[in-house]
Order: C-alpha cells, then sequence, then structure tokens
C-alpha cells in the first residue's frame, strides 16, 4: 500500500501527539514531497516540530522527490506548493491513499 500525505494532516496529528496514527492504520511509512517536508519542518509548535523530525528520521515520513510535469503547473495556479506535490506524486506513485484537507483544497480551486 502506497501512501502520500499533504501538510495538513500530519501536522495536526503531530500536534496532537498521535503520528503513532499512521502506522496503525498504514503499517508503513507515509511519502511526502519536497514541499510538504518543507513546510513540516516550520511548525511553529516545537513539540510537534520534534515528533516531525523524529518521524523522519524513523522512516516513519519519507520524502520523495516529483518531476515537474503540465499537471504541476496547471494545479500551481490555485494550490500551494505543498498541495500540488502531493496531488503530483499520488498519481506518480499510483498511491493507494492521499491524505489532504479535501476542504481546503475544494476552497482553494475555487470548489464548494
Amino acid at each position: 500500500m502506497r501512501v502520500v500525505s499533504d501538510t495538513s494532516p500530519l501536522s495536526c496529528l503531530a500536534s496532537l501527539d498521535r503520528l503513532d496514527l499512521i502506522e496503525r492504520q498504514f503499517r508503513r511509512s507515509v511519502i511526502v514531497p519536497h514541499a510538504v517536508e518543507q513546510e513540516l519542518l516550520r511548525h511553529p509548535d516545537p513539540r510537534a516540530l520534534e515528533r516531525l523530525k523524529s518521524a523522519f528520521a524513523e522512516g516513519t515520513l519519507r520524502v520523495r522527490e516529483i518531476e515537474s510535469t503540465s499537471l504541476t503547473r496547471i494545479l500551481a495556479n490555485t494550490l500551494d506548493a505543498g498541495e500540488v506535490q502531493a496531488l503530483t506524486l499520488a498519481l506518480a506513485e499510483k498511491a493507494d491513499w492521499l491524505l489532504i484537507d479535501e476542504k481546503e483544497g475544494r476552497h482553494r480551486s475555487g470548489g464548494n
């Protein structure tokens, strides 16, 4: 099972000290694009930031680079870099799951 995530779900889990739910639910690491890694490593809560750093160090979270595509360039007009890269990576990896703040994604893309 391949799992890709945007920033918000992981940030919230780290804030709640519940990153353990990732391994419990998916029984493997979650893949994030570079933009998501950078956003997570700017987490404002020092405790959550340490949890995220540990998750990267332990391999619970793994970073994967993506190549820019026409989809990446189109989505960049309406979504932030983390969302664009997470969507692109999920498609490239043929992910089984994409963890994303759906309401926020719809709002930013002009949907309801």
